[in-house]
């Protein structure tokens, strides 16, 4: 999947966001692990501003922080009808964590188990337009 369809994926779950109101706080704790330099990277993140909202049609987990570009410093959408499409994204450290691959948001404790995805340098904030290095995504994100 391209960066520029997840991108737009990712924006379409934050129109969501914005169209159902209150959702109930939310929290994560995440690992984010690649390379860099030819050494192993470990990033632990703490989300304590997190909403997670379900439509008819999919699931939204959103920070109410945003970064300088004003994207949201993560955000993770879930289909919760019979379409596949999944995405992740997590802003660190001038860097972005971007995932397409499937995880369960069914429930109200979301595990991310190795997720697999890439983490490429954006200083500026936008979304990145080129892959960068594999990386995963380890941790829970609980819904209250």
């Amino acid at each position: 999947m391209s960066r520029r369809t997840i991108a737009g994926m990712l924006a379409l779950g934050a129109a969501a966001l914005g169209l159902t109101g209150c959702a109930p706080q939310a929290t994560a704790e995440l690992t984010v692990t690649y390379t860099e330099g030819g050494e192993q990277v470990t990033e632990t993140l703490s989300f304590t501003d997190l909403s997670c909202t379900t439509s008819s049609s999919l699931r939204v987990i959103s920070s109410a922080t945003r970064n300088d570009a004003g994207k949201e410093v993560f955000l993770a959408t879930a289909p919760t009808d019979d379409r596949t499409t999944h995405t992740v994204s997590v802003w660190f450290d001038g860097r972005w964590f971007m995932s397409s691959a499937a995880f369960d948001a069914s429930g109200s404790e979301i595990v991310f188990d190795a997720l697999s995805g890439t983490v490429s340098e954006s200083p500026g904030g936008d979304y990145p337009r080129t892959p960068g290095a594999e990386a995963t995504l380890d941790g829970t994100v609980a819904c209250g």
